[in-house]
């Protein structure tokens, strides 16, 4: 019994000391940092047009969802979008759209106003129907690069359409930033 008993002391003993293991030092893992040359992989961008499958997610309001003509949207009053321009210097704001004919039959001329994120770019009164590209340079200060752009217009007078009373603003073909 007794080489027995030595035995199991003996092995009691190595399990004790290779329990007594001091605990190695814990280390915070480090700080998370986004990488420095990754492009922005937002699908907004910076010029679109309304036949674009992807118009409408940079669509804010008052922009209708059904295109029509297969090219342009009807606005409401305050017709506003969403877009992300890679670099602030050199941009030109560009956008092409209609004052139908039957529209300012019935409202007269109408003044439309765009603003960019706050900041009025144009407020243009328009007194003969049809197609019009209004074109402008942007102050490199009011553009927010590989960030949200907020393009805001409003039309004075909406048109009132017959029977069912649907107000219009005017028809977008066209919107956004050019170099």
């Amino acid at each position: 019994m007794r080489g027995s008993g030595l035995m199991a002391l003996s092995l009691c003993l190595c399990l004790t000391l290779a329990a007594c293991v001091g605990i190695q030092d814990a280390y915070a893992p480090p700080e998370q940092r986004k990488p420095l040359s990754v492009e922005d992989p937002s699908t907004i961008k910076p010029f679109i047009r309304m036949n674009s499958p992807d118009a409408p997610a940079q669509f804010i309001r008052d922009i209708d969802s059904r295109l029509n003509g297969g090219t342009w949207r009807w606005t409401k009053q305050n017709p506003t979008l969403m877009f992300v321009v890679q670099s602030a210097k050199n941009q030109k704001f560009s956008m092409e759209f209609t004052v139908p004919e039957i529209t300012m039959k019935d409202t007269g001329p109408v003044t439309i106003s765009v603003s960019i994120n706050d900041h009025v770019l144009d407020k243009t009164t328009y007194k003969t129907p049809g197609f019009q590209h209004l074109e402008k340079p942007v102050p490199p200060d009011w553009l927010h690069p590989k960030a949200e752009n907020i393009v805001a217009m409003q039309i004075d007078k909406m048109w009132i359409a017959g029977q069912d009373k649907v107000p219009f603003g005017f028809i977008l073909t066209a919107i956004g930033f050019v170099e």
